[in-house]
This record gives C-alpha cells, sequence and structure tokens, in this order.
C-alpha cells in the first residue's frame, strides 16, 4: 500500500501505522490472527493518546477496517498465489498472471470467422 493513500473514509492512511508501528505493530498481528481464528474484525481500535494510559480516556477509538481488511486481502491474496493456477479454469483468462482476456477475443473471433465460412448451421452451446 502507498504510505500517503487512505484506502477509505476512515481517514487512516498506511504511514499511520509504519510510523507508530512500534507502538500498535503486536496489536495489529494480533487482531489479523484473531480474524484468522474467529472470522470476526473488530469496527475500532484504541490508540493512546499518552505514554502509559492508565485509564479509558487516555486511549482514543478510531475506526481502522479498511486497513485491517486490506491487510488480510494482502496476506490470503500473497497465500494463495502459489496455488491460484490449479484453483482457476483454464478457460478463464482475466486477472491471471501469464493470461491475458484478449486472448478469450481472439478465440471468439476466430469462431465467429469459422462459423460464417461454413456454409451449414452450427449449434453451440453457451454455459456460465
Amino acid at each position: 500500500m502507498h504510505p500517503n493513500k487512505s484506502p477509505h473514509s476512515d481517514g487512516m492512511s498506511p504511514i499511520f501505522f509504519q510510523k507508530f508501528w512500534h507502538i500498535i505493530g503486536l496489536d495489529v498481528v494480533d487482531i489479523v490472527k484473531s480474524f484468522f481464528h474467529t472470522g470476526h474484525l473488530l469496527k475500532s481500535f484504541y490508540v493512546p493518546k499518552v505514554d502509559c494510559p492508565t485509564n479509558l480516556s487516555y486511549f482514543r477509538p478510531i475506526s481502522l477496517c479498511n486497513i485491517f481488511y486490506k491487510a488480510i486481502t494482502k496476506l490470503l491474496a500473497n497465500k494463495l498465489k502459489p496455488i491460484l493456477n490449479s484453483c482457476i479454469s483454464c478457460n478463464q483468462v482475466a486477472f491471471v498472471p501469464g493470461k491475458h482476456i484478449f486472448d478469450n477475443i481472439i478465440v471468439a473471433h476466430e469462431f465467429l470467422h469459422f462459423v460464417k465460412k461454413k456454409k451449414e448451421m452450427v449449434r453451440m452451446v453457451l454455459w456460465p
């Protein structure tokens, strides 16, 4: 993620996490681990306002779901990368490394050319 990019309306950019990782890093890792164990993600996160907070009033609640969702998505995408080709149909070409959507356009064009050249009726089945 670009450091100054804010992924959504929460206003928290990745640079916040980079700059204050020494303070919130372990909490972020715990939240991501918790997501994989429970399937639930917290809607807010408490950031300390002072060095040694002793009371709840010394914390600032901030909604950070967007950054966490983005981090979890990136984690999952990187884990799935090695097996992606075996999970996706050979007919699927969009968003698959090494394949291009234009390949299907060429196949469709060649098929239409074949049908046009053939003098008899051609039957075909389309499926989703």
